[in-house]
């Protein structure tokens, strides 16, 4: 019977993998090395494995570009990855429904082609299913006394940081969630639009980069988005009104950006629990969520323009708010 799952996470494994691995095992469906002492490039042959689906490399040292095959769930986070997202990865493995390639190395700009991964785009279902390798379009399957027996996959390897926690998430949940993580590298310029057109996705992360510009608009199309991680950027601007379509979200995190402007505050974004974390170390925001007056509202007081001095470790927002605990009013004057 031809090898159709390698899982050999949480071991002491060191050294590079064989250069076979690929060629001999045609049928591999899932591949999973997570937290071991791989340190080598990963092996270029891995489009030789036509059925591998996924592909979890976590916590390892491996380097190079980022392999790509045809695969639904793909897992390189906590590596040394490094160059650029390839565009073809797009395109070429546009059923993907789970990136994760946080903490690792890659630098330049993120692809426009993300639109294409239609993997992303399209509902996930209503309800979760264990993934089997034959769900994944591998036929695991073995004759023992003429009875053809079935065999599903279940292993608890992807640790997503899924609403500011690390959580794991078992193949009994993974056809349910689509999420994007890019967090945690050298990403530059500005956040593509296109972005906003995969609305399947429930966690968007692209914090700790070095990009720019502004908050796309189009980010009102994450209809199922759930956690939305801006911070620890360059952006710019205000935070576009259309996130307060976003009926399921529950986390924006916007933290240390140069963002202004009124906080949106009608739909989800009027509902939600916010934290003023989420919006400290910006250069002026204001509103309602964060009891920090916007200077065209009525009561203004005169001496905010002198409040943004130095605020310490708390930040911008803290200090403005703590400046501002003298001048009581109600919520109702700013609704």
């Amino acid at each position: 019977m031809e090898l159709k799952g390698l899982i050999l996470l949480d071991n002491e494994f060191t050294g590079s993998l064989p250069p076979y691995l690929f060629s001999r095992l045609h049928d591999l469906g899932v591949l999973v090395l997570s937290r071991n002492h791989f340190p080598e490039e990963f092996p270029i042959n891995i489009r030789d494995a036509t059925f591998l689906r996924i592909l979890t490399l976590s916590d390892n040292n491996f380097s190079g570009p980022i392999p790509q095959s045809l695969i639904i769930i793909l897992n390189l986070r906590n590596n040394s990855f490094q160059g650029s997202i390839p565009q073809s990865i797009c395109t070429l493995i546009s059923n993907l429904q789970i990136l994760d390639v946080s903490n690792n190395n890659l630098n330049g700009e993120i692809p426009k082609e993300f639109h294409n991964l239609v993997g992303m785009i399209n509902e996930p279902p209503n309800s979760p299913s264990p993934i089997t390798l034959d769900a994944i379009s591998v036929d695991f399957t073995s004759s023992w006394l003429s009875q053809e027996v079935q065999l599903s996959l279940e292993f608890r390897d992807l640790v997503m940081n899924w609403k500011h926690s690390k959580q794991v998430i078992s193949t009994n949940k993974l056809n349910m969630c689509t999420l994007l993580d890019l967090s945690n590298n050298q990403l530059s310029g500005q956040i593509p639009t296109s972005l906003g057109a995969l609305k399947s996705l429930k966690l968007l992360n692209i914090s700790s980069n070095k990009l720019s510009g502004k908050i796309p608009s189009s980010f009102g199309g994450l209809e199922n988005i759930e956690t939305l991680d801006l911070s620890h950027n360059n952006l710019s601007g205000s935070i576009p009104p259309a996130l307060t379509k976003l009926q399921q979200l529950t986390i924006l995190d916007v933290s240390n950006n140069q963002l202004r402007g009124r906080i949106p505050k009608s739909g989800q974004m009027g509902t939600m629990v916010l934290d003023l974390n989420y919006f400290t170390n910006n250069s002026g925001l204001c509103g309602i969520q964060i009891r920090l007056p916007c200077p065209e509202d009525e009561g203004f007081p005169s001496r905010h323009k002198h409040s943004h001095t130095s605020h310490g470790s708390c930040g911008k927002v803290c200090g403005s708010v703590t400046q501002l605990a003298s001048y009581s009013q109600s919520e109702s004057r700013f609704s």
